[in-house]
């Protein structure tokens, strides 16, 4: 937002806000744009749920460039799109990896594990307390916060599952 709930204005935290909704998109992108080729034998699935993936971290710069309290409906649109985006994708990889026969299992749980965890939170954002109110906000904000930190982890654990083993030499 332009200004705090107070009224003051955000000119420290709202640039701040900005490069990290930029960070965070960038990093969407470039790990789904990278993460098909990990599924040679299921090019279309693959591409399909990086698409969403993508599209996710383009909804990102999209929250980031239209402040809540300026383009409340456009910034909104972008963050329902942005979540349902990746819930798309969490739900596609999640196929993609549990029929990939020589990718561990267990990297298929993780995307299932965020798919499901977007789902409560796509469920929290259209259905739970509206932002007017004061517990509205901390309730919505809070499960944002909880969910971005979700992908986070989950995406650093499917880069551990993508990364090539490292052969160890003993002389």
């Amino acid at each position: 937002m332009t200004r705090s709930y107070s009224g003051a204005v955000n000119a420290f935290t709202m640039p701040l806000f900005v490069l990290a909704m930029f960070c965070a998109g960038s990093g969407l992108i470039l790990f789904f744009a990278r993460f098909a080729a990990q599924f040679p034998a299921q090019p279309i699935s693959s591409r399909v749920a990086s698409a969403c993936g993508i599209l996710a971290g383009i909804c990102f710069f999209g929250i980031a460039l239209t402040p809540q309290d300026v383009w409340s409906d456009i910034h909104d649109a972008f963050s329902a799109a942005a979540f349902l985006f990746l819930l798309s994708a969490a739900l596609m990889y999640a196929i993609v990896l549990a029929r990939a026969p020589a990718y561990p299992k267990k990297f298929a749980l993780v995307f299932l594990a965020l798919a499901i965890l977007l789902g409560v939170y796509v469920v929290l954002f259209f259905l739970g307390p509206p932002l007017a109110t004061r517990a509205g906000t901390v309730i919505q904000a809070t499960g944002q916060k909880l969910i971005v930190y979700a992908v986070i982890a989950c995406l650093l654990i499917q880069l551990r599952g993508a990364a090539p083993p490292v052969e160890v030499k003993h002389p």
